[in-house]
């Protein structure tokens, strides 16, 4: 019974590391992704901001 239970929880904790490492991969593409973008697109000047009448 307990080595069912060890078994058990070590499957749980490698999903769990599993998805943690998905998480971080997607996290560091989408940073690498907004910075490519940012990168490319000109930069906007500053103006006033426009009065509604």
């Amino acid at each position: 019974m307990l080595l069912a239970v060890a078994i058990a929880a070590c499957v749980v904790l490698l999903l769990a590391a599993d998805r943690a490492v998905k998480a971080a991969r997607k996290a560091r593409r989408r940073r690498e992704a907004s910075g490519a973008l940012t990168s490319v697109m000109p930069v906007i000047g500053d103006h006033e901001p426009r009065t509604v009448s």
